[in-house]
């Protein structure tokens, strides 16, 4: 069982590019859902969009994104 990873930058589309790396080096299940948790709902969004524009079909899948105040 993975309890997740740590990565620090000051830079969101950096973070961005290496969640989408590491979600692609980790296709494993497709029906697995990994959770990902950011700092505010505008931020949720915006990685949403990125993580969809680096999709080849354009969606992203087997992904819930909360963010802090999502509960």
């Amino acid at each position: 069982m993975s309890f997740g990873s740590l990565v620090l930058s000051n830079r969101l589309d950096v973070l961005a590019s290496v969640l989408a790396r590491v979600l692609d080096e980790e296709a494993g299940d497709p029906f697995a859902m990994k959770v990902i948790l950011t700092a505010n709902g505008e931020m949720k969004s915006w990685l949403q969009l990125r993580l969809a524009e680096r999709s080849l079909r354009g969606v992203v899948t087997g992904l819930k994104i909360l963010s802090w105040r999502d509960g």
